[in-house]
């Protein structure tokens, strides 16, 4: 098995989101979040690329790219990562855990 390679640790944690691509808009749920990105379930049909993930009952609006999907060997449910296009401060991210 490889070594996590992230520059940012991600924490779980349980998100409604927003998810913008193109003109059509998804709901989805983060599976974890970190300074430099995110994981998100949602439909499984997503066109990997740029896209705006909107944290749902808040002003956080992060764009970004979904850079790749994998389906869950435990639940079959699609997991995408998405990452942002410029890492957040940890105080954000700790405002954005907090919600």
């Amino acid at each position: 098995m490889k070594a996590d390679q992230r520059a940012f640790i991600r924490i779980k944690a349980t998100k409604d989101i927003t998810l913008s691509v193109g003109a059509d808009s998804h709901a989805g749920e983060t599976l974890d979040i970190g300074q430099g990105g995110l994981c998100f379930t949602g439909p499984s049909a997503l066109d990997l690329g740029p896209a705006i993930v909107l944290i749902n009952k808040s002003d956080f609006v992060f764009k970004g790219t979904i850079l790749a999907y994998h389906r869950s060997k435990v639940s079959g449910e699609p997991h995408f990562h998405f990452r942002f296009d410029k890492h957040i401060d940890s105080s954000i991210l700790a405002v954005v855990l907090s919600l």
